[in-house]
């Protein structure tokens, strides 16, 4: 065959081969026109059953989502007029939450009316700080709407048998808010749970107080009974009931810690705290 018959074969298969490309092209655009066609007319008969108005499943979906985040944040943190009260009502519903939240606290109960119908109630008794904060935050933070009118305690400050304590003498009026057509009723609304931080520090416990025994302490060795009887740069060594007792500096004791070794003046020192207030206490050989 000569190059010239070769040439034309060669021209001739590549032309063959970008005819069935296009082609193929030309059909395929064809099917995708045929789908899309498909597709408007499915749009065109949705639009004249709906008008102006057709349903948008992407927009109602997140519509829909919309909602329940809605009504989940109301559920954690909304508030409600009650339906009804009575004092049985509303004595029912504090000891639900003493019950259920914070079993240790206790209280009296009596009406006070606060005219046209409408009725306060004060809770009274002791208790301590942090459980009187609790039932507070529940009241606040629960979804029934009841306000604290008026809140009165003083702390009674004492040492007893498990240690310092302060117990606070408290008079709370509450009042529930009732609308007859917007309430609900307390049965038909569940607990919630309430999301609150415990108190750090009593803040009616006074920093600085008289000396007073804590049992807790007493699982320390008292540095009164420790006689010194050498050292390093870095422990002390003790006699305590006829033994040997090494401690080394920061390790607890009654009401404190050993501190260091003061080389420099021959002695040793604790750090101890029975009022509130840490004290320097120096013991010598």
């Amino acid at each position: 065959m000569s190059n010239k018959s070769r040439t034309s074969l060669f021209v001739f298969i590549l032309l063959a081969i970008v005819l069935v490309y296009f082609f193929y092209s030309i059909s395929k655009i064809d099917s995708e026109i045929t789908a899309v066609d498909n597709l408007i007319s499915i749009a065109e008969r949705e639009l004249d059953l709906y008008g102006d108005f057709r349903p948008d499943t992407l927009r109602v979906s997140y519509l829909l989502e919309q909602i329940n985040y809605l009504e989940s944040w109301l559920f954690h943190n909304g508030k409600f007029f009650l339906s009804e009260d009575n004092s049985m009502i509303t004595w029912h519903y504090l000891q639900n939450i003493i019950n259920r939240f914070n079993q240790d606290f206790q209280f009296n109960f009596t009406t006070v009316s606060g005219g046209s119908n409408q009725y306060n109630y004060t809770v009274s008794g002791s208790s301590s700080m942090n459980d009187l904060y609790a039932f507070i935050s529940h009241i606040e933070r629960l979804g029934a709407l009841y306000t604290i009118e008026n809140l009165n305690f003083n702390q009674n400050f004492r040492e007893t048998d498990t240690g310092p304590s302060n117990i606070v003498n408290y008079v709370i009026v509450i009042r529930p808010w009732i609308d007859a057509s917007l309430g609900r009723s307390l049965h038909e609304q569940p607990f919630r749970r309430v999301q609150y931080t415990p108190l750090f520090r009593d803040p009616m416990r006074p920093a600085i107080h008289p000396p007073m025994r804590n049992p807790n302490q007493e699982q320390y060795v008292a540095h009164e009974n420790l006689q010194l009887v050498s050292f390093t740069n870095e422990q002390a060594f003790f006699i305590l009931d006829k033994t040997i007792l090494t401690l080394k500096p920061m390790e607890r004791v009654a009401y404190g810690y050993f501190s260091h070794v003061d080389e420099e003046n021959n002695r040793v020192v604790f750090r101890i705290n029975k009022t509130g207030l840490y004290e320097t206490v120096y013991k010598e050989f």
